[in-house]
């Protein structure tokens, strides 16, 4: 019996409001959204279906960011299940430019936001806070 990888829950419970927030867009409204950030339809497509399919971090942050682009969207709570206005109103401002150059400016952002929400995740977590305390304490 083989054992398919697991999606780090990070990501899984990304890629769940990805969906919650997916599933109510219209067909047409989805073409748009996957072309604008050179997304493929059927892997967004994909996506909304869920199933037991490893999920990359790279399509996850693009999806994320072509919901925030398109749909306006706050990132942090796409990344996180928290509201974040002051964060959001910055994602409208950077959203505002609709061309791809605009739509590359609100990807980057959100890559920097996984970024840095990923890894204030991780040192909450008691290993990597004793871990680094060990590391530092030498």
């Amino acid at each position: 019996m083989l054992l398919r990888p697991r999606n780090d829950p990070f990501i899984d419970a990304i890629a769940t409001r990805a969906r919650a927030v997916l599933g109510r867009q219209p067909a047409d409204c989805l073409e748009r959204a996957a072309a604008s950030l050179d997304i493929r339809a059927d892997a967004l497509h994909g996506l909304i279906a869920g199933g037991d399919h490893l999920i990359d971090i790279s399509f996850i942050i693009d999806v994320v960011a072509v919901l925030v682009h398109e749909c306006g969207v706050d990132p942090k709570w796409l990344l996180t299940g928290e509201y974040d206005g002051a964060l959001h109103r910055q994602a409208l401002l950077l959203g505002e430019d609709r061309t791809g150059a605009g739509a590359r400016v609100v990807r980057d952002f959100v890559k920097e936001q996984y970024r840095q929400l990923r890894h204030s995740k991780l040192l909450s977590l008691p290993s990597a806070r004793t871990a680094l305390l060990r590391h530092f304490s030498r």
